[in-house]
């Protein structure tokens, strides 16, 4: 009897490891081949999967950095406002705004290369201010980037008085709108971010730390780890990423609208789960984040191509974050992440 519950407890594992390393790799190829035969000549074609590339971009480079927050074993929700705020900032920077008195309340104007570098140092400043509230003050990460992402939505709303920022200088729309060898920009800048991000997180002790971190904290502590300084810094790069994704968005767009984007939080979670990230902490890989994100990229524009209602595929998007989250679950059991009670 117990040989033969050491070979259930056996299958159960190795099925389980089968699943976290290669479910979404056998999911992603099983959805690229179906969506081939049912939308033939719209789906695979060259222009429509640079489309999903550009498209994925930026909720790309939110979900490699926030991967690193869960594999932490910490969380952030404040980004998407982070990312909106970002985005009127460097509009509104670079003295190209067409609303009417918006100048008077910033004060100052600076060229390009200058709101750039301004805009991402705002979204690193404010994640390291995020960093230092949940480390110093001990208060949950969840409840600081909840209310930091309404004083940055707040903050949005006030400084574009509520209403569009255009009028964008040309120079500014090659990020965003701009190709090079044949490829959007967009699509450059998110894979140096993820080669950087993986290195990073794969290759340095400070991606060991991180790891160690969200594995156990208390153990991380009492091994020399710095526990404080590392939890911050993470903090600080998704702060960054937000600078780095509101620029970019609003230059794609060709405008800076203040109204939040929640879809770029719900999709850059799910993109992590999907991808392997476990909210339980310890466990991802930046990488691996990347399928999960041409995933759900796939996903949404094989349902416009077949012209799913716009209702219907916010349901089905639903359906896909609720799913991921309970496989991370299902995986940890089987993996013997949980202990039964």
């Amino acid at each position: 009897m117990s040989s033969k519950t050491e070979f259930q407890d056996s299958r159960r594992l190795t099925a389980g490891k089968v699943l976290s390393n290669y479910g979404i790799f056998i999911a992603f190829i099983i959805l690229f081949v179906v969506l081939s035969f049912l939308a033939p000549g719209k789906f695979l074609t060259i222009q429509n999967i640079l489309n999903i590339a550009k498209q994925i971009s930026i909720v790309g480079l939110l979900a490699t950095a926030l991967t690193l927050v869960l594999i932490m074993g910490e969380i952030d929700i404040s980004f998407a406002g982070l990312t909106t705020l970002c985005g009127v900032a460097v509009a509104t920077w670079q003295g190209s705004a067409l609303i009417q008195g918006i100048e008077g309340r910033i004060g100052f104007t600076v060229p390009v290369p200058f709101a750039i570098i301004l805009t991402i140092l705002l979204g690193l400043s404010a994640g390291l201010i995020v960093g230092l509230i949940v480390t110093k003050v001990r208060v949950t990460a969840l409840l600081v980037t909840l209310g930091a992402g309404a004083i940055y939505e707040g903050l949005a709303l006030f400084w574009s008085e509520a209403r569009a920022v255009t009028g964008l200088k040309d120079s500014f729309k090659v990020l965003g709108q701009g190709y090079s060898f044949g490829v959007p920009n967009l699509v450059w800048i998110f894979i140096i971010f993820v080669i950087i991000i993986t290195f990073v997180a794969k290759k340095t002790k400070f991606g060991r730390h991180i790891y160690a971190i969200g594995g156990n904290i208390q153990a991380a502590y009492l091994s020399g780890v710095p526990v404080t300084r590392v939890r911050t810094i993470v903090f600080g790069i998704m702060g960054l990423t937000a600078g780095l994704a509101g620029i970019l968005l609003t230059s794609r767009l060709n405008s800076a609208t203040p109204e939040p984007q929640p879809t770029y939080m719900l999709d850059a979670i799910a993109a992590c789960v999907i991808g392997g990230t476990s909210l339980a902490g310890g466990v991802g890989n930046p990488a691996r984040t990347v399928i999960g994100v041409l995933f759900l990229g796939v996903i949404y524009n094989g349902l416009t191509l077949l012209g799913v209602p716009v209702a219907l595929q916010y349901i089905i998007k639903g359906a896909i974050i609720i799913g991921a989250i309970v496989l991370d679950s299902m995986k940890q059991r089987v993996e013997g992440g949980y202990v039964k009670e």
